[in-house]
């Protein structure tokens, strides 16, 4: 059964029924955004997320990839890191809760990844989404 949440992250794909927003579990969650990225290329994905009803928000992230890092996160007080995100309700001023995952795959990592993130507010609202990463094989020349 699914639940209704209040939280509203920046991972999310959004949509309301009867003024109440659905929140997805780590199993049923979207697919926020898809990602290539080269073998040897590093990648910076900043996610971002903000509670309407000013809790304070923790950035969990599951199911990084050997080598990929994913900083704590942190409070800022303006922008925020999708720039398709739809802006916060006009008469609000939310905080930004902000992580940074990094991560350079090695020249054996090709293939695709799932990275789950979970954003918890203090009065335990929980919402999940997911990013796929695509890896592509870079060719390398041969060593004499």
């Amino acid at each position: 059964m699914k639940k209704w949440r209040k939280i509203l992250i920046t991972m999310m794909l959004i949509f309301c029924m009867g003024g109440m927003l659905y929140a997805y579990t780590k199993t049923d969650a979207p697919i926020r955004k898809e990602i290539t990225v080269a073998e040897g290329t590093t990648l910076n994905l900043v996610i971002s997320c903000y509670d309407p009803d000013g809790d304070v928000v923790t950035l969990n992230v599951e199911d990084l990839p050997s080598g990929a890092t994913a900083s704590p996160a942190q409070l800022e007080v303006q922008g925020y890191g999708d720039s398709d995100l739809p802006p916060p309700p006009a008469d609000s001023t939310p905080a930004w809760y902000t992580t940074t995952i990094t991560w350079t795959p090695t020249y054996h990592q090709s293939g695709d990844y799932t990275i789950a993130v979970q954003a918890v507010d203090s009065e335990g609202g929980v919402e999940w989404m997911k990013y796929i990463i695509h890896v592509t094989n870079t060719n390398r020349p041969p060593v004499l």
